[in-house]
């Protein structure tokens, strides 16, 4: 049977009486709230009854109280802000004299934001439930900061003091004056938190940085040197950054920074690059890259180029047209490409328009120099090089010669005159193997291979012959000494064998060798042409080299001496003790000319070593000037150089060099055109000087003007004709 079902009878429920108990309820917690509100908002704060109010609100907010809550709150915190506002307004009226208006902001600023914070404590409830999901409404922060910003800050005898006082305090910062940064971190977060920051402050922050940064570039830029001033706008730059992350100014650094650098370096960039001169002469790297990196920073590197390149010009031509320092000029232009080099990698970052215009600037100060010292570069560096040849790593302060050769060959490329460097560097290399005077083959192999792949094996084929030469002659040496033919020799005799058309041209010259001498030549003579039997041998006795043994009364000695002064010296053998020979019977034996003679007389007469003497003294001889052994000849060493005295001086010889080279540019042109109408025969004139300068740019760039000259020559050869205003080729 099933059972009845239980009814509950909630007995005395009133729903009026409950909803009038509700409302009641409302209205005290109200009532509550708002005594609450009235002593937070005076800066009392609560002492208890968090809990019972936090639940009130709750309730109340549950209960769609929320509006009347929310309107209470705007009531209390519109009184509250007042209160503040006022007590700011009086703080700051009564302290004029005083740089505290930040400080006063901040004070009410910490009394507003704790407050604020009681009631968000408060109303939590509500501020999360009913105005983080309501549009219309603010949250209890977001309106707290709005009525600071609208009811105190926007009021003017506050605002305009405030910002004033921030700014004197970033000028303080600026001026590495002693501030209050707590006070200030703080001042800049109100300026974020009421959204001050942007729109009102930066502006104005902007203006202060320019016309601070106007005035102390102005200051700097007349007192201290360019490259103090550019340290001094670095550690600005520097400086600013740590003050924005200081003071949260990142989010404008771009415009900031902007600022600092249109005011510290454009406008100052006439001083600033003009400034590269003094750094290049003073070789100050960290100057040339501190101020590569500010114009970098604003994008104004364009602007350095100029001054770049007349700065190096100014500097190239005073070196080449340095006629009393020329001596010099080769390492100064190493240790300026060094330099420079240096400044292009590590401190303009391998820009290409600044390298650009320093290799044109190097082509124009190593070409351009007036008459004669156009070509001292060439011959300049041909001399230095035979100079390191010939001494080896003992003159390079521990520089691996590999690494000089590499920066000379570096020079070289920017050198239009190459065909003046390779009939110096010809004369030397050829003086260093007939000596033997190299240091070491292996650098002069080495140079020889970089000279090779910078020009070309044409540039260095003739080069290339000269060590063939030196090779064959060796193997000739050893396969004569060999032989039966050199059984019969009466002394040591090493010959080298060169071939004309890769060595330059020496003076033959003539002397009556010794019989026994001659006799020795002949031998090899024979032995050579047994060999080769389609060439002959013409001798120059005046590159020939003796080791000579002498026998003085104070000790014997070895001479290392030419062939002309062994001769010499070898016809007082036949003198007794003490008798001596005069410059006629030294003439008549020896059949030297004149010029040969006294030369050789000078270099063992006249000189520091004197194997013999003068009489009477004096620098040129004359017919009836009597020579004797030097009976007191001696020296610490026991074989010693005597040099011979040359028929030319060093600067007639160069001169000599020069007028060569002219004289072969001429025949190369001629040639180089000739070639051009073979393999073209119409051209026109700009063609074909263009053509002309491509084919011999290798050897040196010829002038315009040596192009038209040498056309006319070949018209006038009747090489070529004029048709239609083209040159022909005729055949």
């Amino acid at each position: 049977m099933p059972t009845e079902a239980k009814k509950i009878i909630i007995k005395g429920f009133d729903p009026l009486k409950s909803k009038q108990r509700q409302e009641k309820y409302y209205n005290v917690m109200i009532q509550q709230l708002d005594i609450a509100l009235q002593v937070i908002m005076a800066g009392l704060g609560l002492k208890t009854g968090y809990q019972e109010l936090y639940s009130g609100v709750e309730n109340l907010a549950k209960a769609n109280q929320a509006y009347r809550c929310f309107t209470l709150l705007q009531n209390h915190f519109t009184s509250g802000i007042h209160l503040l506002r006022d007590a700011c307004l009086t703080s700051i009226s009564q302290n004029m004299d005083q740089v505290n208006a930040c400080s006063i902001v901040v004070r009410q600023w910490k009394q507003w934001m704790e407050r604020v914070e009681t009631v968000q404590n408060v109303f939590y409830y509500m501020d999360k439930t009913f105005l983080a999901k309501s549009p219309e409404f603010p949250t209890i922060e977001e309106y707290a900061l709005s009525l600071f910003r609208e009811e105190l800050l926007d009021t003017k005898t506050i605002q305009v003091p405030f910002l004033n006082d921030l700014l004197k305090l970033f000028e303080g910062i600026h001026s590495g004056l002693q501030i209050d940064h707590a006070c200030l971190q703080e001042a800049m977060s109100i300026l974020h938190r009421v959204k001050y920051y942007g729109a009102v402050f930066m502006p104005m922050y902007l203006v202060f940085l320019d016309q601070f940064f106007q005035r102390q570039s102005e200051e700097r830029i007349n007192t201290v040197s360019v490259n103090e001033y550019l340290l001094y706008t670095q550690q600005c730059l520097e400086y600013e950054m740590l003050v924005m992350n200081e003071f949260d100014l990142n989010r404008h650094q771009k415009e900031i920074l902007q600022t600092l650098q249109n005011r510290l370096i454009r406008s100052r960039l006439p001083v600033l690059v003009n400034g590269i001169q003094k750094f290049v002469n003073d070789r100050d790297l960290d100057s040339c890259k501190r101020l590569y990196s500010l114009l970098h920073l604003t994008m104004e590197t364009s602007q350095l180029v100029e001054p770049w390149s007349n700065c190096l010009t100014d500097i190239g031509f005073e070196l080449v047209n340095d006629e009393q320092n020329e001596e010099m000029l080769v390492p100064n232009m190493i240790s300026l490409h060094t330099f420079l080099q240096s400044v292009i990698e590590q401190g303009f970052s391998n820009d290409e328009a600044l390298s650009y215009s320093m290799r044109k600037s190097w082509e124009t100060f190593i070409n351009g120099a007036p008459g004669k010292r156009k070509e001292t570069p060439a011959k300049a560096i041909a001399k230095y090089i035979d100079y390191l040849l010939r001494h080896g790593e003992q003159v390079t302060n521990g520089t691996p010669l590999q690494q000089i050769f590499e920066t000379l060959l570096d020079i070289f490329r920017y050198v239009a005159s190459k065909d003046v460097f390779e009939a110096f560097y010809k004369r030397d290399i050829a003086k260093r193997l007939l000596l033997n005077k190299s240091a070491s083959s292996q650098n002069e192999r080495m140079l020889l291979e970089m000279l090779k792949k910078t020009c070309g094996s044409q540039f260095t084929h003739a080069l290339e012959g000269m060590f063939k030469d030196i090779n064959l002659s060796k193997e000739f040496s050893s396969s004569f000494q060999q032989s039966k033919l050199s059984k019969n020799l009466h002394r040591d005799l090493y010959v080298n064998v060169l071939s004309q058309a890769y060595w330059p041209a020496y003076p033959e010259g003539h002397v009556r060798l010794p019989e026994d001498m001659q006799e020795d030549l002949q031998q090899f003579e024979k032995f050579y042409l047994a060999k080769q039997t389609s060439k002959r041998i013409r001798w120059l006795p005046s590159l020939g080299h003796c080791l000579v043994k002498a026998r003085f009364p104070l000790g014997n000695k070895e001479l290392s001496i030419s062939l002309f002064q062994a001769c010499v010296l070898l016809e007082f053998n036949k003198c007794a003790p003490g008798e001596g020979l005069t410059y006629r019977d030294l003439q008549k034996t020896t059949e030297l000319t004149d010029a040969d003679l006294t030369r050789t007389l000078q270099s063992l007469s006249c000189v520091r070593v004197r194997p013999l003497v003068m009489v009477p003294k004096g620098k040129v001889p004359k017919p009836d000037t009597m020579f004797y052994v030097n009976e007191k000849f001696t020296d610490k060493l026991y074989r010693i150089k005597i040099n011979q005295i040359y028929l030319k001086d060093e600067r007639q010889e160069s001169e000599e060099v020069q007028e060569q080279v002219l004289q072969d540019r001429q025949f190369e042109l001629q040639a180089a055109v000739v070639r051009i109408m073979k393999q073209n025969e119409r051209v026109s004139h700009d063609e074909l000087v263009q053509k002309t300068i491509e084919v011999c740019k290798n050897r040196g760039i010829p002038e315009i003007s040596d192009i038209k000259s040498t056309i006319e020559k070949l018209l006038n050869k009747e090489y070529l004709e004029r048709q239609d205003g083209e040159y022909v080729y005729v055949p």
